[in-house]
């Protein structure tokens, strides 16, 4: 579940270089690990001038366009440590809000991380506990979470997110806040990243980036030739990421309608949850749709029986 650490109100602080320099010198392999660095997140939370001094510099680099860009809006990356992230993410506030989705957004993460207040009241957070272990993560399935709390990220405060397990739901604060992450480089490919519906308890999304994967894979299903058939193979049976393995036998299984069975047994056998629920409605919605009358040769379509 998410900890929480309140220090006692010090003048204590470390400069931006003297916090990378512990960071590096913390093996950070496990979200476990992250826990010795949160008393100096905080004193970083001290230092009430880094963040004017990180931004101009930004700004310069920015006007030369050489400034590293996040895929993610108000979320600046200074530095990519050996095992860590650190990030520097701006939180809106209702009036100044320009990506909607940046809040009242249910979900849990596949990475470990720390986050600290930096600036600004903070933002409101409702925060679950939830077992991703009974959980496949395929669209519409019902997930097992509770209610755990309602708090605010005040300056100062910093909180610990384990992948998976913690999830949250965040809303604008009454004025635009910082916070300061510390993000365990590793992701957790074992976590199925989602977003749920705190009404009905269902998975009702994903992450973009898995969506985007999914799209290039759907491309080569639809356009590729024979050759793609052994690398599309060795994704659906070797990549870490069971979402992606998951997506490499949906692809299989529109690229070659003949062997749909075949590929499908194969499918079933994946160590992840995730994988053998996908590939099992992906299939039956494929014999369902197309029905068993098949074209003759690869990468040629199946005939759509009509009601």
């Amino acid at each position: 579940m998410v900890r929480t650490f309140e220090y006692d109100s010090d003048d204590k602080a470390i400069s931006l270089d003297d916090f990378y320099e512990i960071c590096e010198s913390t093996p950070i392999k496990s979200g476990e690990d992250l826990e010795p660095l949160c008393p100096y997140l905080h004193r970083l939370s001290n230092n009430r001038a880094f963040l004017a001094e990180y931004l101009c510099d930004y700004l310069k680099s920015f006007a030369t366009l050489e400034a590293p860009h996040s895929l993610l809006p108000t979320t600046f990356i200074p530095r990519f440590g050996k095992d860590y992230v650190f990030r520097i993410v701006v939180w809106p506030d209702n009036f100044n809000t320009i990506e909607k989705g940046q809040y009242n957004y249910l979900h849990n993460h596949d990475i470990n991380f720390i986050t600290c207040g930096y600036a600004g009241p903070g933002y409101k957070t409702d925060i679950y506990e939830f077992d991703f272990e009974s959980c496949s993560g395929v669209l519409g399935e019902k997930a097992d979470f509770r209610f755990v709390e309602s708090t605010f990220l005040t300056q100062g405060k910093v909180m610990q997110f384990t992948a998976g397990t913690d999830i949250h739901l965040q809303y604008p604060p009454e004025a635009t806040s910082v916070s300061i992450n510390v993000v365990q480089r590793e992701r957790q490919m074992a976590v199925a990243e989602c977003s749920f519906d705190s009404k009905t308890y269902r998975v009702n999304g994903h992450a973009v980036s898995i969506f985007a994967k999914d799209m290039m894979l759907h491309a080569i299903a639809n356009f590729g030739d024979e050759n793609c058939r052994d690398v599309l193979m060795q994704i659906a049976t070797r990549h870490p990421f069971m979402r992606v393995r998951a997506a490499a036998w949906h692809a299989l299984m529109q690229s070659h309608p003949e062997d749909i069975d075949q590929l499908a047994e194969q499918g079933a056998k994946d160590p992840h949850l995730y994988v053998r629920t996908s590939v099992k409605q992906f299939h039956e919605g494929m014999t369902q749709y197309f029905g068993l009358s098949v074209l003759p040769g690869h990468g040629q379509a199946m005939n759509r029986v009509t009601p």
